[in-house]
């Protein structure tokens, strides 16, 4: 009869001695995550070779964000100062439609030319659209202007962060296009704060100076490492 009682003592049968442990490897993931990040930043520190490849690639970021946030910013003050505040819809309609055109574009050329192939050119048509722009004496010039620049720009867009990507083994990948997108934004914010002051020079100033940008870049563009079309990631 006393062999169905439970002994007192018994961590089967109460709360004592059953406390869940705490798993020392909960936070685990995320130490790791830190750690990796902390050796792919000084991986990029350390050797030269990634040093001299995120500094070429980080300088054509930072003449195409420059340049490329600029025009968007000045374009609507632009067409106020020269009087033509009724074609800003059109032309950002205009501006639209060039960019999916554009990004149509990139996606059939980039594969078949090759990243760096494409790169210079676009970099090159993008300052022209940007000279034609604030030279165009005609409705349609105008139109004709906003159509090359923006369908040119978007491809650059593409092909730049594609090559980027493709760029970097992958230990530091996120690491070194992170670091290239902020040196592109911290230009973007200094196109930004310059742009007003070089518009009450002359309203076509910061325009030529973007399309001299733009000209800079695609002639760094021939600085950038081998061609990755084609080639495994690493």
């Amino acid at each position: 009869m006393g062999g169905g009682r439970s002994h007192p003592n018994d961590p089967h049968n109460s709360g004592e001695g059953t406390t869940p442990q705490k798993n020392e490897n909960a936070t685990g993931p995320v130490n790791q995550h830190a750690q990796k990040k902390e050796f792919a930043l000084a991986k990029l520190c350390a050797d030269v070779s990634y040093r001299r490849l995120i500094s070429s690639v980080a300088i054509v970021w930072i003449s195409l964000t420059f340049a490329s946030l600029s025009n968007d910013l000045m374009m609507i003050r632009y067409l106020k100062e020269i009087g033509r505040e009724s074609m800003q819809r059109p032309l950002a309609y205009a501006q639209f439609c060039s960019k999916l055109l554009g990004g149509l574009l990139g996606s059939l050329l980039i594969d078949r030319l090759g990243r760096k192939r494409v790169l210079t050119p676009c970099f090159l048509l993008t300052a022209i659209g940007t000279w034609a722009f604030v030279n165009a004496a005609t409705v349609p010039g105008l139109f004709t202007a906003t159509v090359l620049l923006y369908a040119s720009n978007e491809i650059l867009w593409s092909t730049l962060t594609t090559f980027s990507c493709e760029a970097f083994p992958t230990d530091v990948r996120t690491s070194a296009l992170g670091l290239c997108v902020a040196a592109g934004r911290l230009s973007a914010s200094v196109s930004v704060a310059i742009g007003p002051p070089l518009m009450a020079v002359g309203p076509r100033v910061p325009f030529l100076l973007n399309a001299a940008v733009l000209v800079l870049g695609g002639a760094l563009c021939l600085l950038l490492p081998a061609e990755t079309s084609g080639k495994s990631l690493r």
